[in-house]
C-alpha cells in the first residue's frame, strides 16, 4: 500500500459513512486507473479490514466478457442459479435489508450488457446499507460500451466517492522498492527502477523480482535491468520448460481466461502432462485459477507482454489453433472466433463469422456485441447488406442515431432484395425523424409511397405499406390508419404473419391520435398479444411502450406494462425503450400517485441516464411543473427562455404552454398569462391519452388565476380549441363546474364537481385531485354547506398528504378556517434547525452545513432528519423549496 494509504483510508470510511448520507440509493465507490496502478490490491487491502457485520459479494469481469450472457451476474448468484439476474438481485438484496453490505465489482471496462443490468437495478434500489465498490481502467471505456454507461449513470445518480490512482513517484517507488527487499536500497537503484517502469506499482515489483529476493543495492545497481515489462517476463520465464512455455504462450494469445478443455486442445499436452505443468506454473504464481476451471495470469498485462514477445508467425499458428479449438468448443463464441481469424490471417472468415454472429448476437438482446462484431466484418467487406441491417437496427435500438444512420444509408444503396430495400428506406426514415431531419424524412417518405403504390398485391406490397403507416404515425399524420389497414389486408393475403403484426401495431398506435382512448387501448392491447404470440420483443415493446400515455400511469395496469417492458427490453437489447424509457413512465406514476419526492428523485434518476436532458423539451416541462409547485417562477419560466422548444420528442407544444400558464398563475402574472393562454388555445389539438383531464383542469384553474374571464375560457378553449376532441362532453362537465364556481353559480358548480371528483382517483392525478376537492369545498361553503365543505377540504389535504406546495397550503389554510382555529403552522423549528433549513435552500451538503454551522456530520445528519418529521417532507429538496415558498403569496 505503499501511496496508497490515503486512499485506503478514505475507502474504509466509505461503508462507515454511507448511513450518514442524504440519499436512500446505495453508495457507490469507483475506483479508476490504468492497468497494473494497484486497483485490485487496494479493494482487496479494504475488504481485509471491514468489519465481521459487513457482507461482501465479489466477482470479476474477464476479457471478452461482452460475449458472454450474465457472466458477471453469474458470480454473485448462488451455485446453480437458473436465473442469474434474478438470484442475484434477491441475494443481495435481501442481505442489505438485514445488514450491510460490500459489493465488489472488478474491471468494469469488460463487463457484459445483462450483467449491467443487474447492477444498475440494484443501485437504483432504497438500500442505503448497500455500498457499491467498482474498478476500471479509463482508457479501455469505449463509447456505448455497457461498462461505460454504467459508470456514467452512477456518477450521476447515485452518492459517488471517486478514486483515481496515479503512478507513484519517486519516493513512493523508493519505498516500495525497500519494502520489496527488506532493506533500505540506494537512490542510483530507485532511480533505475523508476525510470523503467514509469512509477507503475506492477512493473516495479516484476523488474524486483527479476533481479531476485536476495540482491543487494549494489547488485542492484549494477544488474542489467530491463527496459520493459516484456523484457523482466521474457528473463522470469525464460527457465521455463518447453511445455510450461508452450502453456504460458497458448493462454496469453487464447486472450482470455481459458479451462482446462481449451488449454488440452489448444496446447497438444496430454491430460496428464497438461496438469502436471498447470500446477507447477500456478505453484510459481506464473497463472492462477480465477474460478473453478478457469486459468488465467496473475495480471492481464503479463499475457499482454508475452503475447507482444511472440514472432508474428508464431502469433499466427497460436491463434490458428486457438480457432480451430473454439470452433469445436465454443463454436457460439462469435467475438473470439473473429478476434482469433483476424490474429490467423483468415480475413475471409470473419465476415461468414459476423454474418451468423452478429444477428445471433441480435437475436439474444446483446446489442452492443452485435454492433461491434457487425463493424468488424464490414471492416473486411463494407458493403456486405446482412451486416449492415445489423448495424443498423443494433444502433438503432442502442439509440446511437448518427451511427445507425450512416449504417441504414449504406444499407439502402446496396440493398439486393426489395424487401431489404424497403427495411433499409423505412430504417433511414425513422431514423430522420428521430434524429429531427424532418426534411429528409419527408422525401424518404414520398419514395416508400410510390413503391408502395407501383408493387404488385403481395408481401413486398404490404411491408411497404406498413412502413408508410409506422412513418405517418410516428409524424402525427392523417392516412396512417389507412395504410395500415391495406397493409393488414395484404398481409393476411399473403400469410407474412410479421408484416402483419407490425401493421396491427402501427394501426393501434396511430388510432391512439386520432380515436377516442378507451378504443385506443384495445387495439394495442390485441396487439401486444399478437406480437407476444410471434415472439417478436421490438414489436411488444413497441405497443407496450404506446399504451403508456393511455392508461392511468398509477394503475395496476400500467405497473404491469413497465415490467413487462424494462424486462423484454432488456431480453432484447432496445435500450432506447428499455430503462431510461420506463424510468420516465415511472416518475409519471410517481406525479400521478401525488408522490413529490419520489417524483423529483426518479425525474433526477432518469436524467442520470442522458446525457443532455435539458435538451429535451420534455423534461425542461417536468421541471418547470416542480418549479411552480414550489413557487420558483423565475426558475421554471428560464427553462423555457433559455432553451430551444422546438425539438420533436415527446413534449408536445400545448404542454409548454400550459406549464408557462401554470407559472403565470403561481406567480399572480397577467400578462404571462394571458399571452401563454393565447399560445395554448392556438396550439395542436390535445390527443385522447389520460393526461387530457388533468390538462384542462389546470388550464381552467390557471386560466382563471390570471383574471381571464369565464365567459372568455368557455368560448376560446372549450367550444373553441376542444371543438372536436373525442372527449369534448366529459372534459366540458369538469370545466364548467370550474366556471361556475369563479361565476357563483355554486349548486351547479357542486353537482358537476361531485361527477368529477367519483372519477377522480382513475382520471386524474393526485395534485389535480387536490385541486378539484377543493374547488368543490369552496363552492360547498358558498352553497352555506360548512359541514360538506370541511369534509372536502380535509380530502384535499388527504389527496395533497406527499404533494408540499402552494396547493397543500391552501387547503390546510382551509381546513383551518373551517374548524375555527388560526392557520396552522407547519412543524416547530428550533432556532438552529431554521438556520439549517435556511442553509439547504442554498444548497449546502451535509459536510457543508457542519462545517458552516462548527458541527459534526452526525450533528447535521440528525438535524435534517429532524427538519423532515417535523415538516412532514420527505426530502432535502423540499426543505429547501417550503424554505423559499413560506416568502411568496399562495396562489388563489
Amino acid at each position: 500500500m505503499i501511496g496508497r494509504s490515503a486512499a485506503l483510508e478514505r475507502l474504509r470510511g466509505v461503508v462507515e459513512m454511507a448511513e450518514l448520507r442524504s440519499s436512500d440509493l446505495p453508495t457507490v465507490a469507483l475506483v479508476a486507473g490504468e492497468a497494473g496502478i494497484g486497483k485490485t490490491r487496494l479493494l482487496r487491502e479494504m475488504l481485509a479490514a471491514l468489519p465481521h457485520d459487513v457482507t461482501v459479494f465479489s466477482a470479476l469481469a474477464e476479457p471478452r466478457s461482452l460475449g458472454r450472457a450474465f457472466d458477471v451476474a453469474n458470480q454473485l448468484a448462488p451455485a446453480g442459479s437458473a436465473d442469474p439476474a434474478a438470484a442475484a438481485t434477491e441475494a443481495i438484496t435481501t442481505a442489505a435489508q438485514l445488514g450491510r453490505v460490500a459489493l465488489v465489482i472488478e474491471d468494469l471496462h469488460w463487463i457484459d450488457s445483462d450483467s449491467v443490468a443487474v447492477i444498475d437495478a440494484l443501485a437504483r434500489q432504497p438500500l442505503p446499507n448497500l455500498v457499491v465498490f467498482a474498478t476500471y481502467r479509463p482508457s479501455d471505456l469505449s463509447r456505448g460500451a455497457p461498462g461505460g454507461d454504467l459508470v456514467l449513470r452512477l456518477e450521476r445518480r447515485n452518492e459517488v466517492e471517486q478514486f483515481r490512482l496515479d503512478r507513484l513517484d519517486r519516493n513512493e517507488v523508493g519505498a516500495l522498492m525497500a519494502a520489496i527487499a527488506g532493506r533500505p536500497v540506494s537512490s542510483a537503484a530507485v532511480e533505475a527502477v523508476y525510470r523503467r517502469s514509469g512509477g507503475v506499482p506492477f512493473v516495479v515489483e516484476e523488474l524486483m523480482r527479476f533481479a531476485g529476493p536476495d540482491v543487494c543495492s549494489d547488485d542492484l545497481i549494477s544488474a542489467k535491468l530491463p527496459w520493459s515489462l516484456e523484457e523482466a517476463v521474457r528473463h522470469q520465464l525464460s527457465d521455463l520448460t518447453d511445455s510450461d512455455r508452450t502453456i504460458v504462450e497458448v493462454l496469453a494469445v487464447f486472450g482470455q481466461p481459458a479451462g482446462f478443455d481449451a488449454l488440452n486442445t489448444i496446447s497438444g499436452l496430454a491430460e496428464r502432462d497438461l496438469l502436471r505443468h498447470l500446477r507447477s506454473l500456478v505453484e510459481r504464481g506464473v497463472i492462477v485459477e480465477t474460478r473453478h476451471d478457469r486459468l488465467w495470469f496473475s495480471h492481464a498485462l503479463v499475457a499482454e507482454s508475452v503475447t507482444q514477445q511472440l514472432l508474428g508467425r508464431e502469433r499466427r499458428r497460436l491463434h490458428e489453433a486457438c480457432l480451430d479449438a473454439l470452433t469445436a468448443l465454443a463454436p457460439d463464441d462469435f467475438a473470439a472466433l473473429a478476434h482469433h481469424a483476424a490474429g490467423a490471417g483468415r480475413y475471409d472468415e470473419i465476415v461468414s463469422i459476423a454474418r451468423v454472429g452478429a444477428r445471433a448476437y441480435l437475436d439474444r438482446g446483446a446489442s452492443f456485441q452485435a454492433l461491434r462484431l457487425a463493424c468488424e466484418g464490414l471492416s473486411e467487406d463494407a458493403d456486405e447488406p446482412s451486416l449492415l441491417a445489423v448495424a443498423t437496427e443494433a444502433a438503432w435500438r442502442l439509440d446511437f442515431l448518427s451511427e445507425a444512420r450512416a449504417h441504414a444509408r449504406n444499407w439502402l444503396r446496396v440493398a439486393p432484395t426489395t424487401a431489404e430495400r424497403i427495411d433499409a428506406m423505412r430504417y433511414v426514415a425513422r431514423l430522420a425523424v428521430e434524429s429531427d431531419d424532418h426534411d429528409a424524412a419527408e422525401a424518404m417518405l414520398v419514395k416508400l409511397v410510390d413503391l408502395a403504390n407501383g408493387l404488385p398485391d403481395g408481401a413486398e406490397r404490404a411491408r411497404a405499406e406498413a412502413a408508410v403507416a409506422q412513418l405517418l404515425m410516428m409524424r402525427g399524420r392523417e392516412g396512417a390508419v389507412e395504410w395500415a389497414d391495406r397493409a393488414i389486408a395484404q398481409a393476411t393475403a399473403a400469410g407474412d404473419q410479421r408484416v402483419l403484426v407490425q401493421a396491427q401495431v402501427e394501426r393501434a398506435s396511430a388510432r391512439s391520435h386520432v380515436a377516442d382512448r378507451l378504443a385506443a387501448i384495445r387495439e394495442l392491447r390485441e396487439a401486444a398479444i399478437a406480437a407476444r404470440d410471434i415472439g417478436d420483443g421490438v414489436l411488444l415493446s413497441r405497443a407496450l411502450n404506446n399504451t403508456f400515455d393511455l392508461v392511468a400511469p398509477q394503475s395496476r395496469e400500467a405497473d404491469l406494462i413497465r415490467g413487462e417492458l424494462r424486462r423484454v427490453a432488456a431480453e432484447y437489447g432496445l435500450d432506447k425503450l428499455g430503462n431510461l424509457n420506463v424510468m420516465w413512465w415511472d416518475a409519471m406514476s410517481a406525479y400521478a400517485e401525488g408522490d413529490l419526492a419520489s417524483y423529483r428523485r426518479l425525474l433526477n434518476e432518469w436524467a442520470s441516464w442522458n446525457p443532455a436532458p435539458l435538451q429535451l423539451l420534455k423534461y425542461r416541462a417536468e421541471l418547470a411543473l416542480l418549479a411552480a409547485e414550489d413557487g420558483r417562477v423565475a426558475d421554471g419560466l428560464a427553462l423555457f427562455n433559455e432553451g430551444p422548444t422546438d425539438q420533436f420528442d415527446m413534449c408536445s407544444i400545448a404542454d409548454v404552454n400550459l406549464q408557462r400558464l401554470h407559472l403565470a398563475a403561481v406567480g399572480h402574472d397577467e400578462i404571462e398569462g394571458r399571452r401563454s393562454f393565447e399560445a395554448l388555445v392556438a396550439s395542436e389539438p390535445l390527443h385522447d391519452n389520460w393526461f387530457v383531464l388533468g390538462t384542462v383542469v389546470q388550464a381552467v384553474m390557471s386560466a382563471l388565476d390570471v383574471g381571464i374571464a369565464p365567459h372568455e375560457i368557455r368560448t376560446r378553449l372549450l367550444d373553441g380549441y376542444l371543438q372536436q376532441h373525442p372527449a369534448r362532453a366529459s372534459l366540458v362537465e369538469t370545466a364548467d363546474g370550474l366556471l361556475a364556481v369563479a361565476e357563483g353559480r355554486t349548486g351547479e358548480a357542486a353537482d358537476s364537481l361531485r361527477r368529477t371528483v367519483a372519477i377522480a382517483r382513475d382520471e386524474l392525478a393526485r395534485p389535480l385531485e387536490g385541486s378539484v376537492r377543493f374547488a368543490l369545498a369552496q363552492a360547498l361553503l358558498a352553497d352555506g354547506e360548512r359541514a360538506a365543505a370541511l369534509v372536502e377540504a380535509r380530502a384535499a389535504v388527504n389527496s395533497l398528504a406527499k404533494w408540499p406546495g402552494w396547493r397543500r397550503d391552501r387547503a390546510e389554510a382551509l381546513v383551518a378556517r373551517l374548524e375555527g382555529s388560526t392557520v396552522r403552522p407547519v412543524g416547530d423549528l428550533t432556532a438552529r434547525e431554521s438556520e439549517v433549513a435556511a442553509l439547504i435552500a442554498e444548497g449546502l451538503t451535509n459536510g457543508q452545513l457542519a462545517e458552516r454551522l462548527f458541527i459534526s456530520p452526525k450533528t447535521a445528519a440528525v438535524h435534517v432528519s429532524n427538519i423532515l418529521a417535523k415538516l412532514g417532507l420527505s426530502s432535502r429538496t423540499e426543505i429547501a423549496a417550503w424554505s423559499i415558498r413560506r416568502d411568496l403569496p399562495v396562489a388563489g
